[in-house]
């Protein structure tokens, strides 16, 4: 994370207040899984594959530093019944905006 500080510190003040501009857009943007659906309202579960029918839902919290795209895949390796709900934190992914948990 310290790499990445010191290199938009480096940055000239125009690019960097750019690149705080389209993280901002990015965090107010409504995520949307593969089929266009919303995730949750609030960002924090991301379905890839909702399944409103699932009798057991899996909800999945990444390893350090990680997203909730990690578990993109595991719906299909699953039975039909389990739904996938991952965990994506703040300062991750598309929550890159928000202020991380430490």
């Amino acid at each position: 994370m310290t790499d990445i500080a010191a290199r938009i510190a480096a940055l000239p003040p125009e690019k960097q207040v750019a690149l705080l501009q389209r993280l901002k857009q990015k965090a107010e943007q409504q995520p949307t899984n593969q089929s266009g659906l919303p995730m949750s309202s609030d960002g924090w579960i991301v379905r890839y594959q909702p399944n409103e029918q699932a009798s057991l839902r899996l909800f999945c919290f990444s390893y350090a530093g990680g997203g909730a795209s990690v578990f993109r895949s595991w719906a299909d390796m699953l039975p039909k019944n389990v739904e996938v709900c991952c965990i994506q934190l703040p300062g991750r992914e598309y929550r890159l905006g928000e202020p991380a948990y430490t």
